[in-house]
């Protein structure tokens, strides 16, 4: 689910239609996103235009991600019901085509019960942190398998009857073409 923030303070930023810059040059520019949950979830960013100009860090619990960088899919950790998170995008530039940042919120019960329900026969063994293989049960139809791996080429998907199509979907996750018939992947990060 795509979430805006409660709130959102630009600290240093002047903005106009086309560029943000700071007012200040000593200091970095920073956005300040807040965010309040009524239930337990994870919390996700995507950043969709990679910056032009300067060094942009989305600073998190979780960690620092360098947008220019990342892959532009960023976990940036668990939410509680009615605990207060406050995201940070900084960035170290006079002058800076900010990118739009998305935040997606995934429920961890909605999560729980569509995996239990939907999804009692498949099954995600990781191998490595780098290598993953998901069975399932086998279906007459193609069909995509939907993951919420964030989508990066460097993924590669293989089964039984050979090498397998990836895709982004959504922009985000990494979707794997299923022929029918197909009743497990094998999926490596090269």
């Amino acid at each position: 689910q795509i979430v805006s923030a409660d709130e959102t303070d630009y600290k240093n930023f002047e903005c106009n239609e086309e560029f943000c810059w700071t007012l200040s040059a000593s200091e970095p520019g920073r956005i300040f996103y807040r965010f309040t949950v009524d239930r337990d979830g994870f919390l996700y960013a995507h950043a969709d235009d990679m910056p032009v100009v300067g060094k942009m860090l989305l600073i998190s619990d979780a960690g620092q991600h360098d947008l220019k960088t990342s892959e532009y899919f960023m976990t940036l950790g668990e939410i509680k019901a009615g605990e207060s998170v406050t995201i940070e995008l900084r960035v170290n530039s006079p002058i800076s085509d900010v990118p739009e940042v998305t935040f997606i919120f995934e429920d961890k019960a909605a999560v729980n019960d569509l995996f239990s329900d939907l999804y009692s026969g498949v099954r995600s063994e990781i191998i490595t942190s780098s290598e993953l293989k998901i069975t399932f049960p086998a279906n007459d139809n193609e069909r995509t398998l939907v993951t919420t791996v964030p989508y990066d080429k460097r993924w590669n998907a293989s089964s039984e009857a050979g090498e397998l199509q990836i895709r982004p979907v959504w922009g985000v996750f990494l979707g794997v073409r299923m022929p029918a018939g197909l009743s497990e992947v094998h999926l490596q990060y090269r």
